[in-house]
């Protein structure tokens, strides 16, 4: 059993602060500099969490290039069929994916909290905080000291789970990200989580503690997370026909019914065994926690759905696919994971400077009952006293677009270096997503040797044999499953 453990935290109040946020810049906005965040300033649309080289923040190169699961049809056929049922009787009910809502007051969705500096106060960490849920995970150690955006409460997300996202960009251990599950009403004594991990916004997205994680595949909250101001600026450059910014600058991170119970990179077991921590399927063949998805769809047919936001999203899984990182979703076969509005709404349901609202603030769902140009459709919610906007996935789309969804084992991006002499004995870099221990890689049909992958699956290294001089392909086999990288070796005379 673990124990009870008890942290400080700082909330912030005071100015706005100036700090830059750590992270890197979207392809599409090259030499793009973090803006600041702090007290009411949030990262724009240029801005994406953890390295450059994160899993999330690697694009997939051509079919040749990925090692499909040869299990994907199988996979596929009975995810988007809905022929997963857990181990609890959940599964989605519908066959396609979970709709994209907007709320006025900011409640869906995930809250992330900027700040740099406050008052300390007591945060309790207790794995069993809710007999009704699962167990969590709390760290060892302490006392820790990150920041809370100022002017409120901070408050999680509104529904069983409670999540909240807090980004310290000054503590001692520099920007670091806090992912906290959980999060129970604050009291006088501080607050109480039921699960907290941590990961630097510098590294690669998974926590950095263990025990600990603030969800089921424990990957940092932000990663693969959608934001306002990401979908809001994409939009944007789809209405002005700039497809090549028309897309999210990162895999999407999906919640689906149930996994397989196994895990792949970048996924983490949990603790002690080699198992996932979600929930796992009875019946059905699902994917396993980690497992990356992509859209095998044309340019044409991506063009052919009818509304802007739709065409983001499309892109976006085509060209870095999604990532399953947690299970229970219920309203379609994944669940795409966004960020919540509440941090934009200190101290008021008005929504402020939020970002999400401002997608549809001017669509005729936001004020009427009726159904705008974006496909946007009105709701009120009556159990939060609030507007939303919906859009749907199955409004003016194919439902056999889903099943061109693929399983991706492994990707491959490119080689470093890409020459070297004909004896042999270079070390070359392959970088991807998906690498595993027990990959093997071949020059020309010549085996490399010592080959080593490290831990997050996106790089191995692998020693070069002597081959005669020329071009040749190199190719990754791993579990019975080949890609080619996108450029050759060449051998010098």
């Amino acid at each position: 059993m673990q124990r009870t453990r008890r942290f400080l935290v700082a909330l912030a109040g005071g100015a706005a602060v100036a700090a830059a946020c750590a992270g890197s810049a979207a392809p599409a906005s090259a030499g793009c500099k973090p803006p600041g965040c702090g007290s009411g300033a949030f990262p724009d649309a240029s801005w994406r969490p953890y390295s450059a080289t994160s899993t999330f923040n690697q694009r997939l190169g051509a079919t040749s290039a990925l090692g499909i699961d040869r299990s994907s049809s199988r996979i596929v056929g009975d995810l988007v069929n809905d022929r997963l049922v857990g181990a609890n009787g959940g599964h989605s009910t519908r066959v396609v994916p979970e709709n994209i809502g907007i709320s006025r007051k900011g409640w869906l969705g995930w809250p992330t909290y900027y700040a740099k500096a406050g008052q300390a106060v007591s945060v309790t960490c207790d794995p069993f905080v809710d007999p009704s849920n699962s167990v969590g995970e709390c760290p060892t150690g302490g006392p820790f000291r990150f920041d809370v955006a100022p002017g409120s409460t901070p408050s999680p997300e509104n529904v069983p789970d409670r999540h909240m996202t807090v980004i310290d960009q000054a503590g001692p251990n520099g920007s670091r990200e806090y992912d906290l599950w959980e999060v129970q009403p604050p009291t006088r004594s501080g607050l109480t989580v039921g699960g907290m991990g941590w990961e630097s916004l510098t590294a690669g997205g998974v926590t950095q503690i263990q025990p600990g994680r603030g969800n089921a595949a424990g990957f940092g909250n932000l990663a693969g997370r959608i934001r306002g101001e990401e979908l809001a600026a994409a939009i944007a450059a789809d209405h002005a026909g700039q497809t090549a910014k028309a897309l999210i600058n990162h895999a999407i991170t999906v919640a689906i019914a149930c996994d397989d119970g196994a895990v792949v990179p970048p996924a983490l077991p949990t603790p002690g065994s080699t198992g996932s921590s979600g929930t796992h399927c009875a019946s059905g063949h699902a994917p396993a926690m980690g497992a990356r998805l992509q859209l095998n769809a044309t340019a044409a047919q991506i063009a052919a759905a009818p509304y802007a936001w739709q065409r983001v999203l499309l892109r976006t899984m085509r060209r870095y696919g999604v990532i399953v990182d947690d299970t229970g979703s219920g309203g379609g076969f994944m669940t795409m994971q966004t960020e919540g509005g509440l941090q934009y709404h200190p101290g008021s349901d008005e929504p402020g400077n939020d970002p999400w609202w401002g997608i549809v603030a001017n669509d005729p769902c936001a004020t009427s009952v009726s159904e705008g140009p974006e496909g946007w459709q009105p709701w009120f919610d009556s159990d939060h006293g609030d507007r939303l906007c919906v859009g749907h996935f199955d409004d003016g789309l194919p439902a056999s677009l889903w099943s061109r969804l693929r399983v991706v084992d492994f990707g491959l991006r490119s080689l470093s270096p890409t020459s070297g002499p004909a004896t042999g004995g270079t070390k070359v870099a392959v970088s991807g997503v998906g690498l595993k221990p027990g990959a093997t890689v071949r020059f020309g049909g010549v085996a490399g040797t010592s080959v080593a992958v490290i831990k997050d699956g996106t790089r191995l290294t692998v020693t070069a044999p002597a081959h005669a001089a020329g071009q040749v392909p190199v190719t990754v086999t791993q579990g019975g499953v080949i890609a080619t990288a996108p450029t050759k070796f060449r051998y010098a005379s």
